[in-house]
C-alpha cells in the first residue's frame, strides 16, 4: 500500500501542468492618497515560466478608473496600470485595486492547476472633516525591563489635526499611571508616530492594559487599548493526573505554565508520594515564554495501600523551584457482590409485580 501511495503522488505530480507556473509579482503593493482628477502610472513585473500564458485583469471597487497596457502575458513581463481618478470618490477609507495575472489552462492532457498572482494599489480616500485612525503596539517584558509602546496616529479626514495622546496604564486594581505624549500636527492623509519606553521598575508581575486616549479637536477623543504582561521567573503547576489504577505502573502528567518572558531551559519535575518510598522524575524540557506544556513520568503503585494519598510535585528550573502537595486517589473498585445483590432485588421486584398482576386478573375473572 505504501508503494502504491508513493506511485500515486508521483503520477499526480507528473500529470500536473503549471503547478509552480506563476511565481510572483513585484512590487507587491503601492499606497497612495486620493487626489481629485489624479492621473498616475504603476508598474508591476510578473514572474513566471516562459511557456506559461496568463490573462491580466483588474479587480476592486475602483477598477473602472484603471486601464492596463496589455491583456495577456507569456513568460511574464511588465504591466502598466494607468489610473484616471474622478474629481471625487464618495466612499471614504482604504480602497484596494488588484492588478492580477491568471494562468490560462493548458489545452493538452493532464491535470491543470491554475495559478493567480497579483499586486495591489491601496488608495486612501479621506473622510469628511476630521477623522483619526490609531495603530497601537506594545510588547511583553519581565519585571524591571522597559516596555516598548508605539502609537501611530493617522489623519484620515480632509482636515488637518493636532493630535494629543495620553497613555493610561491599568492593572487588576484600576488605573496606576498616566503618561502625556505631547502634541503633534498631522496634515490630512498623513501620520505621526509617538514612541515611549515605559519603565516597569516599580511594577509587579502580572497582566496590564494600556489605553491611548487621543484628543484631536473632534467631538470626543479616540481610544485604542492593548494588553501587556510582566513576567517573573516562575513556572506554575496548573493541573495533574488525579486518578490511578492499583497494582500497576501508572502514567503521571503534570500541566505547567511559564510566567517568564524568556525561554526556560532544562525544566523537569520530581514527584514524591507522601508517606511511601515512591519517587520519580520526568524528562527535562525547554519551555518557551508564556507557554503551557506537559511533563510526563511513571510510577509503580503496587506499594500504595490507601485509597486516597498525596504527592509532592516539585519543578526545577534555572536555580528556582515550584512545589505543590496534591491529592490523588485510586479508581473506585467494582464490588461484584453489590451488583449481584442489586440484580437479585430487581428480579424479585419484577416477580412480585407479575404475581400481583396475575392475581388481580384472576380475581376479576372470578367476579365476572
Amino acid at each position: 500500500m505504501g508503494r502504491g501511495i508513493v506511485f500515486l503522488v508521483f503520477f499526480l505530480v507528473l500529470s500536473c501542468d503549471g503547478v509552480y507556473a506563476l511565481s510572483g509579482v513585484s512590487p507587491a503593493s503601492y499606497e497612495i492618497d486620493f487626489k481629485p482628477n489624479l492621473k498616475q502610472n504603476f508598474n508591476f513585473n510578473f514572474l513566471f515560466d516562459e511557456d506559461i500564458e496568463a490573462e491580466v485583469y483588474v479587480s476592486g471597487d475602483l477598477k473602472d478608473y484603471v486601464k492596463l497596457d496589455k491583456k495577456f502575458l507569456k513568460g511574464g513581463g511588465r504591466v502598466i496600470a494607468s489610473i484616471d481618478f474622478p474629481s471625487e470618490i464618495e466612499i471614504p477609507g482604504v480602497h484596494r485595486i488588484r492588478i492580477g495575472a491568471k494562468q490560462l489552462a493548458s489545452e493538452g492532457g493532464g491535470i491543470a492547476i491554475v495559478s493567480d498572482v497579483g499586486g495591489v494599489i491601496k488608495v486612501k480616500v479621506p473622510y469628511p472633516g476630521k477623522y483619526v485612525g490609531l495603530e497601537f503596539k506594545t510588547s511583553n517584558a519581565n519585571v524591571g525591563e522597559d516596555i516598548n509602546l508605539e502609537l501611530i496616529v493617522s489623519s484620515m479626514g480632509k482636515e488637518d489635526i493636532y493630535a494629543h495622546p495620553i497613555l493610561k496604564i491599568f492593572n487588576s486594581d484600576g488605573e496606576i499611571e498616566q503618561i502625556d505624549l505631547g502634541e503633534k500636527f498631522i496634515a490630512s492623509t498623513k501620520s505621526a508616530e509617538f514612541l515611549k519606553k515605559l519603565s516597569t521598575v516599580n511594577y509587579k508581575p502580572g497582566d496590564y492594559e494600556v489605553s491611548a486616549v487621543v484628543e484631536y479637536g473632534g467631538e470626543k477623543p479616540v481610544i485604542a487599548s492593548v494588553p501587556f504582561r510582566l513576567g517573573e521567573l516562575r513556572v506554575e503547576i496548573s493541573n495533574w493526573t488525579k486518578v490511578f489504577e492499583r497494582d500497576k505502573i501508572n502514567r503521571f502528567e503534570i500541566r505547567i505554565e511559564s510566567l517568564w518572558n524568556d525561554p526556560i531551559e532544562s525544566l523537569y519535575a520530581s514527584v514524591e508520594i507522601v508517606d511511601y518510598n515512591v519517587q520519580f522524575s520526568t524528562p527535562s524540557i525547554s519551555l518557551e515564554p508564556w507557554k503551557k506544556d506537559i511533563l510526563t513520568g511513571f510510577f509503580d503503585a503496587r506499594d500504595i495501600d490507601e485509597e486516597k494519598f498525596k504527592a509532592n510535585i516539585t519543578l526545577f528550573y534555572d536555580g528556582h523551584t515550584t512545589s505543590k502537595i496534591v491529592d490523588l486517589e485510586f479508581e473506585k473498585e467494582f464490588d461484584s457482590r453489590l451488583y449481584v445483590t442489586l440484580a437479585i432485588a430487581v428480579i424479585v421486584l419484577i416477580a412480585v409485580m407479575i404475581f400481583l398482576m396475575l392475581r388481580r386478573k384472576k380475581s376479576e375473572k372470578q367476579k365476572k
